[in-house]
């Protein structure tokens, strides 16, 4: 196994900082090379300035003069041919407004470079506007736009729709069927099908993103793809995570320091325009992540294990992880670590065999696989009509060879072992994304220290596999309400048969609104 560490140190949390202008935009951005078209460039930036977007897009013009910058504005800027036409891709932005880049520092502003990594992270591959949501003209009190359609939808508030955006529709109050759209404009709705955005040249305005209800994710691949900060399977590009804390609230980007909401939503073009009031922060690696959710006992305990680094030294089963390329960790949170479970890994202590096994039997090496493909595999595997013996039954195994289970009723989603002498954990918090995989906090230790070397080995041989076939695959799950009947794809994700929707209420899970945050220290990435 070959992995690379990242090796960039960023210098401080954005919030830290005082306010930095960006300067003005006074420069052509008709570059040659893997520049993006400057039609479609020049028309961007001067959307986002009529829009107010003021510092997005002199930011991007000093992205543009990077050779990244260019590389990946040149992707939003492609075209692709369609039945209908030339067209451009689908793409979501998550746009930071004027506010939020009052707190980017020097050592972000004064770097294109590192200023364009960042910027990567807000594009992701996809048009994610809800075209199904219903909408109703701004009320009283702070009323606006709404949404009831299986719950996978943001609302938008009058008093949040500001920030220099185009203004929203005061046309009368209107009420699409679940196969309309939201068009605030009053004319007819735009279709699903993602091209057809393409000649929306004028921008419509408090539209909304699609998203799950918590604990309901949804992820989306971006641009982020530098080797510094990504370490995933297959070279694949960084994802991000949002959700809504509850069905009448906007959506919430998960894991970064300070809450970044989504507060206003516009179409123009391909292109669907998210509003945020923060600048989004990449995932750091697997030490600062549990650190800052204070899960402290997993650090010590993973501290305690030996395992062999890429550089032929001896190091911790944390470090370890940290140089994998690709995992999912089901990571004990620091209640599941009792005085009697202390105890019984106090007896292990002389067996560092038993130990690696106990750890290994947390997580699965070689893939990263997202919550809403978990919930899929729960919900499939607790369906009256699951066919445990289908070849479509997708199974996922343990680093030291154990096959995981999941399953799903009314009080969440639940992981386990094959071994059926193991309860089952529930899964408390989900996505916690890092640099080369992610984490789901459960509410107990899966007390197996057995292992299959044969079955470990040859489920990272598939995983390998099967990442270099993925390694384009920049589908958006969780998405769409979760199904009995549906299909796992290749990316990860999950086709949808029926409008059934798996949600488990607020109050079953362990999280409250201010752990939906990443507290990071000044060690963490920025």
């Amino acid at each position: 196994m070959h992995f690379r560490k990242a090796t960039r140190s960023f210098p401080v949390l954005l919030s830290l900082f005082p306010s930095i202008v960006l300067a003005q935009y006074t420069q052509s951005n008709g570059t040659d090379g893997a520049a993006p078209a400057p039609t479609f460039l020049q028309d961007y930036l001067d959307l986002l300035n009529r829009s107010g977007y003021t510092s997005l897009s002199n930011a991007l013009v000093q992205v543009n003069q990077t050779q990244s910058g260019q590389e990946w504005l040149g992707t939003v800027g492609q075209q692709v041919q369609t039945e209908g036409g030339i067209v451009g891709s689908p793409w979501t932005v998550f746009a930071p407004n004027n506010q939020a880049f009052e707190s980017v520092p020097d050592s972000v502003t004064q770097n294109a470079t590192l200023l364009s990594e960042i910027l990567s992270y807000h594009f992701v591959y996809g048009n994610l506007q809800n075209t199904s949501a219903i909408r109703r003209k701004g009320r009283g009190g702070g009323g606006g736009a709404t949404s009831t359609t299986d719950g996978y939808s943001s609302t938008v508030t009058s008093s949040e729709a500001t920030s220099g955006s185009f203004p929203a529709s005061t046309s009368s109050d209107a009420s699409e069927s679940s196969s309309g759209g939201g068009d605030p404009t009053g004319t007819d709705s735009p279709p699903s099908n993602p091209s057809a955005f393409a000649f929306r040249e004028h921008p419509t305005s408090g539209l909304q993103l699609l998203s799950g209800v918590y604990p309901n994710t949804t992820i989306g691949r971006t641009l982020l793809d530098d080797l510094d900060l990504v370490q995933l399977e297959g070279n694949k590009s960084q994802v991000l995570a949002w959700t809504r804390r509850g069905r009448d609230e906007n959506v919430t980007v998960l894991n970064q320091p300070h809450d970044v909401t989504v507060v206003n939503g516009i179409q123009w073009r391909n292109i669907f325009i998210a509003e945020i009031n923060g600048i989004l922060t990449p995932p750091g690696n697997v030490s600062s992540a549990l650190q800052a959710v204070n899960d402290t006992p997993l650090l010590t305990f993973g501290s305690q294990i030996q395992a062999p680094l890429n550089n032929g030294s001896n190091g911790s089963a944390i470090e370890f992880l940290q140089e994998a390329r690709g995992f999912t960790l089901f990571a004990p949170d620091s209640g599941a670590f009792t005085n009697d479970v202390n105890q019984t890994i106090q007896q292990l202590q002389g067996n560092q065999t038993a130990l690696a096994a106990l750890l290994q039997n947390h997580y699965i090496n070689g893939s990263t696989v997202y919550s809403p493909t978990l919930m899929q595999l729960g919900v499939n595997s607790s369906s009256d009509d699951n066919d445990s013996s289908s070849s479509e039954v997708t199974t996922y195994y343990s680093a030291a060879g154990e096959p995981f289970t999941f399953s799903y009723n009314s009080s969440g989603l639940f992981v386990s072992h094959g071994n059926t002498y193991i309860p089952a954990a529930r899964v408390t918090r989900p996505d916690i994304l890092v640099d080369n995989g992610v984490i789901h906090l459960i509410d107990r230790v899966l007390f197996d220290t057995e292992g299959n070397s044969a079955a470990a080995s040859s489920a990272y041989a598939s995983a390998t596999s099967a990442a270099a076939q993925t390694s384009t695959d920049s589908y958006a799950i969780g998405t769409s309400p979760i199904s009995a009947t549906a299909e796992t794809n290749s990316a990860g994700g999950v086709g949808q048969t029926s409008s059934e929707y798996v949600s488990s209420s607020t109050e079953t899970s362990a999280a409250t609104p201010s752990s939906f945050r990443i507290r990071r220290g000044l060690s963490m990435p920025w």
